[in-house]
């Protein structure tokens, strides 16, 4: 009888810092699951709620297994809505499929209200708005995300505050 391994090496970190006025946590997160490395996270908030969110892939992820998975975990973490629906499904449609090294990034800048994803620094959507990128955010930060070790840090960074 063989016996399947199952090994999950989960390295994560949680540091605050001030850089020059403005104060930012930042989360990183390392994981490998049945021994394949998926991606990198690195995760900041600022003081001004800004936040930053940057997946660095390890290994080629095809654009449906990407929307297959984000759709999955969005609606576990979320009220689902026509306009939200719509939204995810825009959202989506921006994805393309990754090799090793793209980095993919999501950001959220509460000083014009507009959110916005990017790979390898070209945009590929901007909402005029905050509120759906906070709620994909949720994908690792909801009630069932990605990770729990993520989702606990990520939301350990939110409360904090510096003055």
């Amino acid at each position: 009888m063989k016996k399947i391994l199952f090994i999950a090496l989960i390295v994560s970190t949680l540091y605050g810092n001030v850089i020059g006025k403005d104060a930012t946590w930042k989360v990183k997160h390392y994981m490998t699951f049945w021994g394949f490395d998926f991606y990198h996270l690195n995760y900041k908030i600022y003081k001004n709620k800004n936040e930053h969110l940057t997946l660095t892939y390890l290994r080629d992820i095809t654009k449906e297994q990407n929307i297959q998975k984000g759709e999955e975990k969005f609606i576990a973490n979320n009220k689902i809505t026509n306009n939200l629906k719509n939204k995810l499904e825009l959202w989506h449609s921006k994805y393309v499929d990754v090799t090793e090294n793209d980095i993919y990034e999501i950001f959220v800048n509460n000083d014009n209200n507009t959110s916005r994803q990017t790979l390898n620094n070209k945009e590929l959507i901007t909402f005029k708005d905050t509120d759906f990128t906070r709620k994909y955010i949720n994908i690792w930060a909801g009630k069932d995300p990605v990770d729990d070790d993520v989702r606990d840090m990520i939301l350990k960074a939110r409360k904090f505050k510096i003055d």
